[in-house]
């Protein structure tokens, strides 16, 4: 005579009174199978579910070293676009250092120009402000 057997995912303790199963369905694990007691039936269904259970053991080990191999690749991946976003933003960084040296250059070279063609005072020191201006903003930023 065959036992009805439990849900998988019912307790596996016998002191367990809960109500593990669906309704109407009875809890074997209430009642422990002892050597002299368990049936080749019950014997045969636990070596099933024994097999059942390590199948789906072995699917989920396999599917956790394809999330690990994932996860790695999604790791090399972001410290490669780390990477390429440090070069891009040195690059930028370097780009507008030097447009920013470029018109600082052509701003002295026009001071230079009006500096041959000026004889009046008051224009020569707002000229010499400005160079003094410009060697200020020299001074490297925090």
């Amino acid at each position: 005579m065959t036992e009805p057997h439990a849900h998988p995912y019912a307790s596996l303790d016998p002191d367990d009174s809960r109500d593990t199963v669906t309704a109407g369905a009875v809890d074997s694990y209430q009642t422990r199978h002892t050597v002299d007691t368990i049936t080749s039936d019950a014997l045969d269904q636990l070596y099933a579910e024994r097999d059942m259970h390590g199948r789906e053991a072995d699917r989920l080990r396999k599917d956790w070293v394809t999330m690990r191999a994932r996860a790695e690749q999604a790791e090399a991946t972001i410290e490669r676009m780390k990477r390429t976003n440090r070069m891009v933003n040195g690059c930028a960084r370097d780009a507008r250092l030097r447009a920013e040296q470029a018109a600082t250059a052509r701003v002295r070279a026009e001071l230079d120009r009006w500096a041959l063609n000026t004889v009046m005072p008051q224009t020569m020191r707002a000229l010499d402000d400005i160079r003094a201006a410009l060697d200020e903003s020299k001074e490297p930023r925090p």
